[in-house]
Order: C-alpha cells, then structure tokens, then sequence
C-alpha cells in the first residue's frame, strides 16, 4: 500500500467516525514524525478529533478520539503524558497516639497525568526493556527521587503510593482492550480524561510496533485549559496571586457576616 493509498483510507475513516461532538479544530497543531534509528519503510498516520480539553465550571471529564492509519502489519501502542512537575509523598506515623509526618520523598519531574491504551497487554506486544527505555507501561515510568530526599527512605514504597493516589484520581491509568483496528490499516481509540485533569500541554505518542520492536513514533500536542469564569478565576490565582488572596478573605468575611445575620434573624 502506498502513501496515497494510506491518506485516502484514512479520510474515509475520518467521515465515518466524524460527529458533532468531535468536531476538528481549525487550530490543530501539526503532527511531527519521529522515527527510530532502525525504522522501515512501514508509515504510521495519527491525529485527534481535538486538540484542547478546555475546563468550564460544569466539566465532568471528557473523551477525545484518536485515528489513525498504519501501512503494513503491525500494532499501535498510544501514550499520553501530561505537564511534569515535583511530586512529594509522606509517610504518616503514628507518635504519641497522633497521626504525624514522618519520612517523605519528592519524586523530580513525575507526569501529573498518564494513560497507556493499545489492544493488547504490552509484554505480548514489546520486550520488558524496550518498554522501560521508551517508558510505556505505569510500572516502567522512571519516577527519580529528588538530591538525597530519599537517603533513609524505602523508595519503592513511596513511588508505590503515588502511584496508587495518581491511579485512584484517574490521572495515572492502562487500558489494553480500549484501541480497536479495523481491517490491517485503521485504528481508533477514545482517550479520557478525568475531572482531576491539570491544566497544561500534553503530549500524545503513537508507537507502531511491528515484530516486538518499534518501528515508527509520531507525536502530537494536546493542550488542557480553562474556560469562561473559571479561566478568569484560575488566571487571577495564578498571576495575582496577593489580590486573589485578599479576594478570597474578603469573600469569607462577607460571607460569614450575611450567615450571622441570617441566624440572628432566625
């Protein structure tokens, strides 16, 4: 199959599964292909229905739908990492009959989100060390405690953990029956995102995998953002963030004497 024959598929695929709902940004960024030193001439063709989660007072969550097309046999593997950023854990102990911090480990640059999708368990798919040098599969993230903050520390234990928090939120998540292909060229696959998501640019790797090896990587941004008043609300935090202070105490404060009056009444 040539690459006119690949682009031609995938527009029929894209009028199939275009709805409403799912309608294509005008602003989309452009997908850039990045191939292993030892790729082949296989092609591998990916986008999004969306390019922007954006975040209003009512959001619940949302879907995104990835297509795409590849030329030969092989397999997808997609990988959503979203804004890193440093994560510190604590240990609670219990002293005197409290509950207090003990230990704590701050993990450098963890992904504050994280989705794998594919069709299939990624062992079946690529050996354990190419899944660790390429980072696809949660127990394969390289989660580097930060200068000597974990010296007494049991490390894994404490990556564990955040794991778990990360896992329990939905930010952190594997799903291996969720990617579906079609025929041996079409693929699609509906990306979720929580309500918990974080604001930032995300990045969406699509791996081709063909014979336990990848053989093709392309990659494309997806940006998750605020909208209407809560766009006004989270801008002022972080920009201002002494006048939203003073905001919000004087927001309690009204709020607190119009209570007192109100039970006064009462």
């Amino acid at each position: 199959m040539r690459a006119s024959a690949l682009a031609t598929a995938l527009v029929a695929f894209v009028a199939l599964l275009a709805l409403p709902d799912q309608a294509r940004s005008q602003a989309k960024g452009e997908i850039q292909v990045k191939a292993p030193a030892a790729a082949d001439d296989s092609r591998l063709i990916a986008d999004l229905s969306r390019h922007m989660v954006k975040i209003s007072t009512d959001f619940a969550g949302d879907d995104i739908l990835l297509f795409g097309a590849i030329e030969g046999d092989g397999d997808v593997i997609v990988v959503v990492r979203g804004p890193k950023k440093h994560e510190t854990v604590r240990r609670k102990d219990r002293v005197a009959g409290i509950w207090m911090n003990s230990d704590e480990v701050t993990f450098q640059h963890a992904p504050t989100f994280y989705a794998v999708v594919s069709a299939k368990p990624l062992t079946d798919l690529l050996p354990v060390e190419t899944l660790k040098a390429y980072e696809i599969g949660i127990p394969h993230l390289n989660l580097v405690p930060l200068g000597d903050s974990a010296a007494n520390a049991d490390i894994i234990s404490f990556r564990d953990a955040l794991i778990r928090a990360r896992s329990r939120e939905g930010l952190f998540s594997e799903r291996h029956d969720a990617l579906k292909i079609m025929g041996r060229a079409l693929f699609r696959a509906d990306l979720h995102f929580p309500s918990a998501v974080p604001v930032g640019t995300y990045q969406v790797h699509v791996y081709m995998v063909q014979n336990r090896e990848v053989i093709n990587i392309t990659s494309t941004p997806l940006t998750v953002g605020k909208v209407g008043v809560e766009a006004g609300i989270y801008d002022l935090a972080q920009r201002h963030a002494p006048a939203y202070g003073a905001m919000a105490i004087v927001i309690a404060a009204i709020a607190g004497w119009l209570a007192s009056v109100v039970f006064r009444k009462a």
